[in-house]
Order: C-alpha cells, then structure tokens, then sequence
C-alpha cells in the first residue's frame, strides 16, 4: 500500500510580500528621479506597506509569523529592486540619490574605489535596517490581523 502525503500549504506571505514590495521599491525609485523630496519619507513608506501587508496575511492565515514573514519578504523586495532599479541608472546616467553621490565624487581612482565600497556598505546596512523594520512592522500588524481575524462580530 502506498503512503500518500499531505501537502503542507503554501504561505502566502512569500508570495504577496514579494509583489507588493517589488511595487513598492518600483514606486520609491522612480519618485526618487521625479521627485527629489520623498527620499526620506522612503522607510515610512516600507514600513506602512509592511505593516498592511502583515495584517492582512495574518487575518488570512489566522497566524502572526506569517505576517511577520510578509512584512519582512516586503521589505526585503522593496530594498532589493530599488537598489537594482538605482544600479541601472547609475549604468545609464540617470542622476538617483546614489548615483548623483558617487558621480560627484571626483578624486583618484583609489579614493574612488574606497568611497565606492564604503557607499555600498552604507547601502546594504540601510537595506538591512529596513527589512528589520519592515519584518517589526508585519509583526505588529500580524498581531492586529489576527485579533481581527478571531473577533466574532454579530449582525444586528
């Protein structure tokens, strides 16, 4: 007789984080080259979207981890393609925050490639920052999704 195995189901908080936060850091990059303001709203912004992204796979899943899970896959794409968009427009000359940075920079080729690394340290440390904030902000969202979740409402 042959076993047969349950599938595990699929989270969806891979899923949904990855397209909300590949929309997300779309949106951060292109405002960052019309829109030169926004640059600091930019963490609000992943943070927010981490957040209602959290909360709504928590009130799907009926779990926090995975709302959690969501804010931190959503966070992590939105970092990942807003730092790959800003590396194709330093490629084509398009001024970004990052590539205007190192475009001005005018000294040697050895200080050159120093301020090279030390502005992609500085990149992937802030990268790094914003998926713990976004996986905080999924958490804390989880939490209230599945409050909403479990909350029994009446029809009057």
């Amino acid at each position: 007789m042959r076993k047969s195995y349950r599938r595990a189901p699929r989270s969806k908080a891979f899923f949904v984080g990855a397209l909300v936060g590949s929309l997300v850091g779309v949106v951060l990059t292109l405002s960052d080259v019309f829109f030169s303001q926004t640059n600091s709203m930019d963490l609000s912004i992943v943070s927010l979207a981490s957040f209602v992204v959290g909360m709504l796979i928590a009130r799907n899943e009926k779990t926090i981890h995975s709302g959690s899970m969501a804010g931190l896959w959503t966070a992590f794409f939105a970092s990942l393609v807003s730092f790959f968009i800003a590396a194709l427009f330093n490629v084509l000359h398009i001024p970004t925050r990052i590539s205007s940075t190192i475009l001005v920079f005018d000294g040697n080729a050895k200080d050159n490639i120093t301020f090279f690394i030390v502005v992609l340290l500085v990149i992937i440390l802030a990268s790094g920052l914003t998926v713990a904030i976004g996986a905080g902000a999924g958490a804390i969202g989880g939490i209230i999704g599945k409050k909403c979740s479990s909350a029994q409402f009446e029809l009057i």
